[in-house]
């Protein structure tokens, strides 16, 4: 299941990378009378293939197990988990003011992701954890972000949504299982050009994916993440 997602994000990457191309080669035309009078938003904003790549901080929340969980009959029981660790591989189109080094901007990107981090144990809420949990959560994601850019001279901010699909791993007490299911994101952060098509990309994540449901003593949960992310990305 995991090779044919990377096969799929690989044939996306192809894809756009083959549209940049196609786009950098000549002037863009209305179509019929072969001159460059209609370009539509393309005349204001230019269009950057970029790709970027990253390490992140993954920051598991305390979330909610159903009340089955475990034979549990109260609705206040939660997974809590450790801190972890994921990487993001990303690439897309970047629509910049021409001409200009100010302003806003949009970029449209496909996102790879990978997040895994260990469960600590099982609490009640006013009791604390009272049971240990040894197992591990891997969340696999392949999105689509929307994000707006505001640049400045050397740096530019940027935040936006994401939705996708995730695959939920999961190892727990001795017994494995995976969930696929919807996946939102929250990206936003700065980049900071070090060289002239190169930035430094510091930012954060959110990411949600509910109702993970498999046949583990963690029968049904959801995932929420905030991640610090560092990476590069490069403008071709």
């Amino acid at each position: 299941m995991r090779s044919i997602w990377v096969v799929l994000f690989a044939s996306v990457l192809l894809h756009v990378s083959a549209a940049a191309v196609a786009q950098d080669g000549g002037d863009v035309t209305d179509g019929v009378s072969g001159s460059p009078g209609a370009r539509g938003l393309l005349a204001e904003f230019r269009p950057r293939f970029y790709v970027r790549g990253g390490g992140a901080l993954v920051l598991p929340a305390d979330v909610d197990l159903e009340s089955d969980s475990l034979g549990f009959t109260g609705d206040d029981e939660f997974l809590r988990s450790d801190v972890g660790f994921g990487y993001h591989a990303a690439a897309g189109l970047r629509f910049v003011p021409e001409g200009s080094r100010y302003g806003t901007g949009l970029r449209i990107e496909f996102e790879f992701a990978d997040r895994r981090y260990d469960t600590d144990g099982i609490g009640r809420d006013g009791d604390g954890i009272f049971r240990d949990v040894d197992g591990r959560v891997d969340t696999m994601t392949f999105m689509g972000n929307i994000l707006a850019d505001v640049s400045f001279d050397s740096f530019r901010g940027y935040g936006g949504i994401g939705f996708g699909v995730a695959e939920v791993d999961v190892r727990a007490e001795g017994l494995s299982d995976s969930d696929t299911n919807f996946a939102l994101q929250i990206p936003f952060g700065i980049e900071t050009k070090l060289l002239p098509h190169v930035y430094l990309d510091t930012g954060c994540r959110f990411l949600f994916v509910p109702s993970v449901d498999t046949d583990t003593i963690l029968s049904e949960f959801s995932v929420l993440t905030a991640e610090l992310y560092l990476g590069l990305t490069l403008e071709i």
